[in-house]
């Protein structure tokens, strides 16, 4: 080993492609769904945290969740946000494969930019 000072191999990588079968959906998850139907989520609605952003560059809706904009972490506020994602989401990622980035703080006109390029 000594006097070896290879660089190590490199390797390709897409980050977030995952080629599977989504499994079924549990009963959970069609709870979750009745309720976001029955319930008055216009509030959650309004801080926009969660929206379809476009397509990213293989064609795939992209969805933008925006860590910022959550409503304060109780859990009654968790299972209303779960409720919106659901209520947003269901329409496309149940049949088609889709991309979803989590954005931790606001965006600036920058970040935008650059989240384009996605």
């Amino acid at each position: 080993m000594d006097g070896d000072h290879s660089e190590p191999p490199s390797v390709d990588v897409e980050i977030g492609t995952l080629h599977t079968t989504p499994p079924p959906l549990p009963s959970e998850y069609h709870g979750l769904l009745e309720r976001a139907h029955r319930a008055d989520l216009n509030d959650l609605f309004t801080r926009d945290f969660v929206r379809l952003a476009g397509t990213d560059r293989h064609g795939r809706p992209t969805f933008l969740l925006l860590g910022a904009h959550l409503p304060p972490a109780t859990p009654e506020n968790w299972d209303r946000v779960m409720q919106v994602i659901a209520l947003l989401m269901d329409p496309i990622a149940s049949s088609t494969p889709y991309t979803l980035v989590y954005v931790h703080t606001d965006l600036t006109r920058f970040f935008k930019k650059n989240l384009k390029s996605l």
